[in-house]
């Protein structure tokens, strides 16, 4: 205790011991200094906003050089930061404050000979503004994929049936009456339809191939052939009431046009 005492009362009077590193108290000065800058993310057009605290500890200089001292320690800061935010998004300010806080931690004075110590605090902030922005566009953006990934399933199963349905007036026949048995009487008339759906029909109609029955798509038949020959054997007003539901068929299938055509080609229905 009585040696505690005697040490105590020697370093009051003669300072710390010789070999500690410590400088004189009138060697150095203790200043506080407050900044904010803005910091990139990785969100488009998007910044953190950041609050430095520094307690930094000086070795006494002339008043010029701790003034461009000063200033390139806040430069040198506010670079380490921005070179750590830019990896993090915005929504992620919480991870982003931990990795810049323990970089600006780590690096000691920055190439500022004149600082003794130095201690840092960094706070990272986003608008509330900002957030709901980061949110709606990742919500559009996987909205948007989802969409796409709907659309490409679309055209792969449309592709299936040009492929393995509609290739074959039969085949596009019983692959109808597979899926709706209880309707066979209606395999007439849905055959129609799904012919008017086949590649062949469309080439025809698109390129000038040939269509059943020896003509081209420059001298188109008034009706189709396939459709004639089934209606020939109906009454007037039964031929009316099948090219209706044909009609409510093929715009079930979304072609319009299809409907469009038949409309125009048997006015009577």
């Amino acid at each position: 205790m009585l040696r505690e005492l005697f040490m105590s009362l020697i370093h009051t009077l003669f300072g710390p011991p010789p070999g500690k590193g410590r400088p004189n108290h009138h060697d150095v000065v203790e200043e506080r200094l407050a900044f904010t800058a803005r910091l990139p993310t990785s969100s488009q057009g998007l910044w953190f906003d950041a609050s430095f605290d520094l307690v930094v500890v000086w070795y006494r200089a002339a008043g010029s050089e701790h003034a461009r001292d000063r200033a390139v320690l806040q430069g040198a800061l506010i670079r380490e930061a921005a070179r750590r935010s830019t990896d993090f998004a915005l929504g992620d300010h919480g991870r982003a404050q931990a990795e810049v806080s323990c970089a600006l931690t780590e690096g000691g004075g920055f190439g500022v000979r004149t600082i003794h110590d130095l201690g840092v605090g960094v706070a990272l902030t986003a608008h509330e503004e900002d957030l709901a922005l980061e949110r709606q566009r990742q919500l559009v953006w996987h909205r948007a994929e989802v969409a796409r990934e709907e659309h490409r399933v679309r055209m792969r199963r449309v592709q299936e049936l040009r492929e393995e349905v509609l290739h074959d007036p039969l085949v596009a026949r019983v692959w109808w009456f597979e899926q709706h048995q209880e309707r066979w009487n209606e395999i007439a008339v849905a055959g129609a339809a799904l012919d008017l759906l086949s590649p062949c029909q469309v080439s025809g109609s698109d390129t000038g191939h040939a269509w059943p029955g020896g003509t081209t798509s420059a001298e188109e038949p008034e009706e189709d052939p396939v459709l004639d020959a089934f209606l020939s054997g109906l009454e007037g007003h039964e031929k009316a009431a099948v090219l209706q539901r044909l009609t409510d068929i093929l715009e079930a299938f979304e072609r319009r046009d299809l409907a469009q055509r038949l409309r125009e080609q048997w006015p009577q229905s």
